[in-house]
């Protein structure tokens, strides 16, 4: 048999094997298997008696939930990997609701009110440590530029204004977004030790922006992951508000995903195929947004990718 006739097999072999997967997680969240879980370790034995579940079926399930990242065994005992722990109860289903509307989607265009893709995107947001890491490093943040005043909109938990804030001491970051995100980044704040150069600025940035008014201008504003979910035109409100937020010379930093690194070409392509269902986004259009940028007042714009996992995000760097 020839090389090529063992890749084909192979590959043959591995699509069979993560649609059995897929099928497997679906099924043990629909059936509560995840939720035991939570509580701690337990044998099949136990997950069929709490579940009322038929016990040499689940057997089966639990051998082909460890080959996935959710679940792994000790002796006779199961338990959530620790990614598993991570995965709020309420996103576990990876939005498979909205999924099998895929085929309509496809006929029609129009995306779907999936009310759990925001809670999805929160619970993992620790996965942008890097791209504000990477973000930090290429802004030179705590080195030629330091001291800043710096807005976080739609800061989320914290993930960049924080990291930036721990790079630069001498910094200050306003973090903007409403109550409950505002809640998580202090949470993520306590956690760090950067209470002294923080600021809270309650507003919904997609519908308060506009009368956000502050005491004096900024220096840099940072706006992650909203771009993609916006259309054109409420960019452009949006690139106007804040070239009016930044001093002479201030900076507006757009972190978010673009395609175009090739390790992270096959979760570009799923994400803007997911955003598309889920949300009605897209994968930013970088020369689109330059041209937006422009014409709001912006004079210089430039571009760098953030090379980490996913391999999904750059910054586009606007100066007034």
């Amino acid at each position: 048999m020839s090389d090529f006739q063992d890749r084909t097999i192979q590959e043959l072999y591995n699509l069979k094997r993560r649609g059995a997967q897929w099928h497997a997680l679906q099924a043990a969240n629909e059936v509560g298997i995840f939720g035991v879980l939570d509580s701690g370790q337990r044998t099949v034995t136990q997950l069929a008696e709490t579940l009322s579940l038929n016990q040499e079926a689940v057997e089966k399930l639990m051998k082909v939930l460890v080959q996935t990242e959710m679940v792994e065994q000790y002796g006779d005992d199961f338990a959530l990997t620790t990614l598993g722990s991570l995965i709020p109860a309420a996103t576990r289903s990876f939005g498979n609701d909205s999924w099998e509307k895929l085929v309509d989607h496809l006929k029609t265009g129009e995306g779907v009110d999936d009310t759990t893709w925001s809670a999805e995107l929160d619970s993992r947001e620790w996965t942008m440590t890097p791209a504000a890491i990477n973000a930090m490093k290429c802004l030179d943040i705590g080195k030629t530029r330091t001291g800043l005043r710096i807005l976080d909109v739609g800061c989320g938990s914290g993930v960049f204004g924080i990291a930036f804030a721990h790079r630069d001491s001498t910094s200050r970051i306003t973090f903007l977004d409403k109550a409950n995100q505002l809640k998580r980044a202090k949470e993520t704040m306590e956690s760090v030790g950067v209470e002294s150069q923080i600021l809270w600025a309650e507003c919904d940035p997609a519908t308060e922006l506009e009368m956000f008014q502050a005491e004096e201008p900024f220096d840099l504003i940072i706006v992650s992951n909203r771009v993609h979910q916006m259309n054109v035109i409420d960019q452009e409100a949006m690139y106007v508000k804040l070239h009016s937020l930044l001093k002479p010379e201030g900076e507006l930093a757009l972190i978010d995903v673009f395609t175009g690194q090739e390790n992270g070409l096959g979760d570009a392509a799923i994400f803007d195929l997911e955003s598309a269902l889920r949300v009605g986004g897209q994968v930013c259009d970088g020369p689109r947004m330059e041209y937006s940028l422009k014409a709001s007042g912006f004079r210089q714009v430039q571009f760098a990718w953030l090379p980490c996992e996913p391999h999904l995000y750059g910054l586009m760097l606007a100066t007034r």
